[in-house]
């Protein structure tokens, strides 16, 4: 029996819904009557339902039949999410891509006092308890310090726990967690983690994962989606084996690299450099040296310096002149300032800033055929050879049948497969991979190394960053540590090895 507290909490009842649009059924047949007391994890592959199943819920998508969905708050039913949606908290990858394209210049405080509005941009004077409550929610989050800093300028796991906070801070009866540990560290991941379990006694939590170890403990329930349908449905116990394995299906594809110029000895040498953003430190004393027929994975924790330090080597960042002259950057040999443009038509990225800002909403195809000009949009149709090639790339990854799909109906981690396939056309001499495995599903994960490993046999240099050591391929021969903008590590993948494993011991 429910206490009075639960029963004026909202629910959602779904009852054979489903949700289709141009003409494709994204889920069909959906039954959904979870009570009180319930958690549950929503689990499929990239393209399975899982965020479809998610916004259907919380009322961001309608279902084909009005009457298949229902609200249910203390005892009174609407068909509807009218005056309800402030009641359901989000935290999810679509939104972080928003507020990584916005230009407002929202701070990580003004973000969370959103979530009591349900809006994306503050149009509302917060009162005092919201204000008291934001602070609360970005205190136990562990991101108080960023409070006035522009989202944007925020690491990818900084957002992320400042989205958490959003979520949260208006204490909702449903919380919606769709890939939350998404771009967290270890340490972060365990933090938020912690916050979710003592969350889980406030709200139902609804968690939407790759990865069965993304999941909070206090679970109840589960659900796997399959192309839309429910595969299963029950106590988790039950469910949870049911789902997948971290194995990779055998891919047919074959990718041959375009025969391209000898590298030079040194592809990438960095001496002495600092990079400031906004006033703020984030690079300093930055000397590294990549050389031809090395492969490097970047680590570090959250606002490490990562993703700024692959900006240095793209051009997009320019060391920072303090106290003296600016260190120096040289690509491929080509000088700092004459060989911008060449060094860069030289190298691609694939990142989730990128994933984000990419605003033409192309069909996978074209987004792949657009990396030959490494255009954002299709500026210039490709000839046969680049259509047979971009098929080529296609195949390779398993993409043949998204290609004439549109960017925006693909699932996150099918996008990032598209802009991988975009990179690879390109032929580039250097490849850097931003977070390449965020958003995949556990066998597209070991399938993305498994590529990685294939590339590199191939001659294919990379930079990879990542959080985790345990996504480095074994084609990764050399290790850069950042902690704090610094370097605290810099050797070959053996000698990390070695350190890993003093630091255990």
């Amino acid at each position: 029996m429910c206490t009075a507290t639960e029963s004026r909490r909202l629910l959602v009842r779904l009852s054979g819904a489903g949700v289709t649009r141009e003409g494709r059924a994204l889920l069909h047949d959906v039954h959904w009557r979870p009570v009180p007391g319930q958690h549950w994890a929503v689990l499929g592959a990239n393209g399975a339902g899982k965020t479809t199943f998610l916004r259907l819920v919380r009322g961001e998508l309608a279902p084909d039949d009005p009457s298949s969905r229902v609200y249910i708050l203390g005892g009174e039913k609407q068909d509807t999410p009218i005056g309800l949606r402030q009641r359901v908290g989000l935290v999810s990858a679509a939104l972080q891509d928003f507020y990584a394209v916005d230009e407002s210049g929202i701070t990580a405080l003004d973000v969370v006092f959103t979530g009591f509005f349900d809006t994306p941009l503050l149009y509302e004077e917060p009162d005092p308890a919201m204000r008291a409550a934001a602070l609360e929610a970005l205190t136990l989050m562990g991101a108080e310090h960023l409070a006035a800093r522009p989202l944007r300028g925020l690491s990818q796991g900084q957002a992320r726990r400042v989205l958490l906070a959003r979520a949260l801070a208006p204490t909702p009866d449903i919380l919606i967690l769709d890939e939350f540990l998404d771009g967290l560290d270890r340490r972060a991941r365990n933090r938020a983690m912690e916050f979710v379990e003592r969350a889980a006694g406030r709200a139902m939590l609804l968690c939407a994962a790759h990865r069965r170890e993304d999941l909070p403990a206090c679970l109840t329930h589960a659900l796997i989606l399959d192309h839309g349908e429910v595969l299963a449905s029950g106590p988790a116990p039950d469910i949870l084996p049911l789902f997948g394995v971290d194995t990779a299906r055998p891919n047919p594809g074959r990718w041959r690299l375009t025969p391209s110029r000898p590298l030079e000895e040194v592809l990438l040498c960095i001496r002495d450099v600092e990079v400031r953003l906004e006033g703020v430190l984030v690079l300093s004393d930055i000397s590294w040296e990549v050389r031809a027929g090395e492969n490097w994975a970047v680590l570090g924790a959250n606002g490490a310096g990562k993703s700024t330090l692959l900006r240095l080597v793209l051009a997009l960042e320019s060391p920072a002149a303090v106290n003296g002259p600016p260190g120096t950057v040289e690509r491929f040999g080509l000088g700092e300032e004459e060989g911008v443009l060449a060094a860069r038509a030289r190298m691609a990225l694939v990142s989730p800033a990128l994933q984000a800002t990419y605003a033409y909403d192309l069909t996978a195809e074209e987004v792949v055929w657009s990396g030959f000009r490494g255009s954002i949009g299709l500026w210039q149709e490709p000839d046969e050879d680049e259509r047979t090639r971009a098929s080529a790339a296609m195949e390779f990854l398993g993409l043949t049948n998204l290609a004439g799909r549109r960017l925006r109906s693909l699932s996150y981690g099918q996008q990032r497969k598209v802009f991988l396939a975009r990179a690879l056309v390109a032929a580039p001499d250097l490849l850097l991979l931003d977070e390449p495995f965020s958003g995949l599903d556990a066998t597209s994960r070991v399938e993305v190394r498994a590529l990685l490993e294939r590339l590199a046999e191939a001659g294919q240099r990379f930079l990879l960053v990542t959080h985790g050591p345990a996504d480095m391929p074994r084609a990764v021969t050399h290790v850069l540590m950042l902690e704090e903008g610094r370097i605290a590590f810099s050797g070959t993948r053996a000698e990390y090895d070695v350190r890993a494993r003093e630091t255990l011991d």
